[in-house]
């Protein structure tokens, strides 16, 4: 392998490793989220929530909007990273089926940050792939997401019900 393929390789390593950890802390993140929601639904009416429901009420909003800002930053890095990875790996067998070929190597920004820069030719394969409809991060992508999302929202929804329902028997 030449030193360029090798940089191509290591771009695909580096960022699958990174959409791994983004799948992780969006994982443990839903998990805490879902256990929080489920210790408090799970309080006894009488010694927890008629006692604490403005508590309850006042701090729980803030938790469902970090844990959703949390979240969605987050897909939006594992995105990212599935970008380039994807794109060195295409790009990678482009130049591994044609050794010959010109190699655009020249350092230019990157897209997605700031006084980062990368090949040239990475960069054009990414946006070659952002620009393709059929490369919408793949079935994998969206289920998981949904998955994620509805989860999510299923507690939010319930723990909802459960802090109206309490304000009205405290009313």
């Amino acid at each position: 392998m030449t030193g360029e393929e090798e940089l191509l390789a290591e771009y695909w390593r580096i960022y699958e490793a990174y959409m791994a950890r983004k799948e992780h802390l969006i994982e443990v993140t839903l998990t805490l989220y879902l256990a929080g929601a489920s210790a408090l639904l799970l309080q006894d009416w009488h010694k927890f929530w008629l006692v604490h429901i403005r508590s309850v009420m006042w701090l729980v909003p803030p938790v469902i909007l970090l844990a959703a800002w949390f979240v969605r930053e987050q897909f939006r890095l594992w995105n990212e990273g599935g970008w380039i990875s994807s794109a060195a790996q295409s790009l990678l067998a482009q130049w591994l089926a044609s050794p010959g070929a010109p190699r655009d190597l020249a350092p230019v920004p990157f897209p997605t940050s700031t006084n980062v820069w990368a090949p040239q030719a990475l960069v054009t394969e990414m946006n070659r792939m952002r620009n393709t409809p059929a490369t919408g991060g793949g079935l994998r992508g969206r289920s998981f997401a949904g998955i994620v999302y509805g989860l999510g929202a299923l507690a939010t929804v319930a723990l909802a019900l459960q802090c109206i329902w309490a304000w009205c028997r405290t009313h």
